[in-house]
């Protein structure tokens, strides 16, 4: 519990202003972009399997090719007129739906198109702004935090828009964007002058620190993702209902503020690689008893443990730690691939892969975790990127506070 408090205690240097600052540009932005596939495969249902994949196709290669581009600009001032602009353009994409024929292939491939670009665009620049409204010692705790409220408003508002039909869920999200809009302009953020420099993208794919992180990342989406409708396929029924309500949620909601603490105390590197040993023994434990209903438990406990401490650190953390003193919107464009194209390879492939693992389920599980114990090799050489000199202080300030703790409860103890 005192870790868990850890993580809602935001320091000094960051004001609550900031903070809701954050919550409103990030949070709302990742919401947007998942609430907006549900939306879109909703809509897109008259069109067929072949039909819904194309516009899954042509959705996320826009969302990718924006981001890119996008964390080209601005390049030096008005920052804060740019994400009023785009969130501003994400409300009116929103409600395009509504004037068009979603039954036309060519329209919802429009559709598709412009919800791809209208997100892509501006998400590299709101997680600059996260970076350079933190810094390295309190980074893990607000972005805990962000991907919290992120997971709770998914959560809510990806339930609700089951309950209401498809006119109804892209008012929903046009409202949503604007509410952000809103509530952006009211907290008025102040203009950062920007960072000392804009690298070049080829610079940024030669850095060793960036290259270790984003291959440990890709192979961990990879697996993962190809993955996932394999293990669709033996979930039992009931067990599926109880893995959605009762166990993945408030795991996942727990583990990610648990990750934020500890990334500011013990560091980037021990938390990654706790969550890949584990997702990996999930795996490897499938792979031995692929129909038990125990092993199934273990699985999904070790998923949710996992998906929350690795999503805290590469959602949030570790691309604006390597960027440094440099601006950091293109890390974090490129550090947004390999979800993005992996959950695209899923959609492309899942179905074909299912087939060919009905013979061979605990073959695909134990290479599942090897691949993702391989994952770990780069991560040996990977250099931390929260100094030792603030690991060490707090690990001192630690010892000091529990040193004091035992004095008191001493010095009680003598007088009684």
């Amino acid at each position: 519990m005192n870790v868990l408090k850890r993580s809602f205690r935001i320091s000094a240097e960051m004001s609550r202003r900031k903070l809701l600052t954050l919550i409103v540009l990030v949070t709302n932005g990742f919401v947007w972009f998942f609430l907006s596939t549900i939306v879109l495969s909703n809509a897109t249902q008259s069109l067929g399997d072949y039909g819904k994949l194309l516009n899954v196709v042509i959705n996320t290669l826009a969302t990718a090719l924006a981001a890119i581009v996008g964390a080209i600009f601005p390049r030096k001032s008005s920052r804060v007129s740019f994400l009023k602009i785009w969130m501003i353009t994400g409300t009116l994409v929103s409600l395009a739906p509504l004037i068009l024929d979603m039954t036309n292939f060519s329209h919802a491939a429009f559709v598709a198109l412009i919800w791809g670009l209208a997100l892509g665009f501006g998400m590299p620049l709101s997680m600059e702004f996260f970076a350079e409204f933190t810094n390295v010692e309190n980074r893990g705790r607000v972005g805990a935090i962000l991907f919290f409220f992120t997971f709770i408003g998914i959560f809510v508002l990806g339930t609700s828009l089951q309950l209401i039909d498809v006119k109804a869920q892209m008012i929903t999200l046009a409202a949503w964007r604007f509410f952000g809009l809103i509530s952006f302009i009211f907290l008025s953020p102040s203009e950062i002058p920007p960072k000392r420099g804009m690298p070049l993208y080829r610079n940024i794919i030669q850095d060793r620190s960036f290259l270790l992180y984003f291959s440990a990342w890709l192979m961990f989406a990879l697996v993962n993702y190809l993955n996932i409708p394999i293990a669709d396929k033996y979930f039992v029924e009931e067990f599926t209902g109880i893995y959605i309500t009762l166990i993945a949620a408030p795991i996942q909601a727990f583990f990610a503020l648990l990750a934020g603490s500890l990334c500011d105390t013990l560091g980037r590197k021990r938390i990654i690689i706790s969550g890949f040993v584990l997702l990996g023994l999930g795996y490897a434990a499938l792979g031995v008893f692929p129909k038990s209903f125990v092993v199934w438990y273990f699985y999904t406990i070790v998923d949710g443990v996992a998906w929350g401490l690795l999503g805290v650190v590469f959602f949030m953390v570790i691309w604006g730690d390597i960027a440094y003193e440099m601006a950091s919107r293109k890390y974090f464009a490129l550090g947004s691939l390999p979800l993005l194209f992996s959950n695209l390879l899923q959609r492309l492939v899942g179905p074909d892969l299912v087939e060919q693992a009905v013979d061979s389920i605990t073959v695909v599980f134990s290479l599942a975790s090897f691949f993702l114990f391989l994952a770990v090799l780069p991560l040996l050489y990977a250099p931390e990127t929260l100094p030792r000199k603030k690991i060490e202080e707090r690990q001192i300030k630690k010892y000091v506070e529990e040193a004091k703790k035992i004095v008191e409860k001493e010095a009680e103890k003598k007088k009684n």
